[in-house]
């Protein structure tokens, strides 16, 4: 894939930049460190792993928020009940603030948001999890239980009424 910039929002905590396959939430400067987690560098973030965005605007009363869910990261906890404190933490998201004079922060991150949404939509889902199903025959588990009862495991009465059962009679 290319590193073409699709989208991009800075924010108080980071700046996310949507590429074509991946999403870079990156923490440069002293102030963003600090409130994104002093060791907090750049992390990248497969649009194939991605399950769901959490999105709110900035108001004159809250901070906006971009938060990218990634399947077996994070808190179990719902985001409704995430502080402020945690999601400037958060390694999955960037918050920013509403500016005095008009609404162009929102509007990037929403921008941002739409369109990886649809990079989301339209990707297979990697790791697609297949089940294998090991079928055994009666035939096989007659003969795992034989060995059972050879091997004193198992009493002859308890072969019998498992045989019994796996035969149907």
């Amino acid at each position: 894939m290319s590193d073409k910039v699709l989208a991009s929002g800075k924010g108080i905590n980071g700046t996310a930049t949507l590429h074509e396959d991946k999403i870079v939430i990156s923490r440069e400067g002293f102030s963003q460190k600090m409130s994104g987690g002093f060791f907090s560098g750049t992390k990248e973030l497969m649009i194939k792993d991605i399950s769901g965005i959490q999105f709110r605007e900035a108001t004159a009363f809250s901070n906006g928020f971009i938060e990218f869910t990634i399947p077996g990261e994070g808190s179990s906890r719902s985001s409704n009940s995430f502080t402020q404190s945690d999601r400037m933490k958060n390694e999955n998201c960037v918050v920013w603030r509403k500016e005095m004079m008009g609404n162009q922060k929102n509007e990037n991150f929403s921008e941002l948001k739409k369109i990886a949404q649809e990079l989301i939509n339209k990707n297979p889902k990697g790791g697609t999890a297949v089940n294998v199903v090991q079928e055994t025959s009666s035939a096989d588990e007659l003969a795992k239980f034989a060995d059972l009862k050879e091997k004193g495991i198992i009493s002859e009465e308890e072969f019998e009424a498992k045989k019994k059962e796996l035969l149907g009679l």
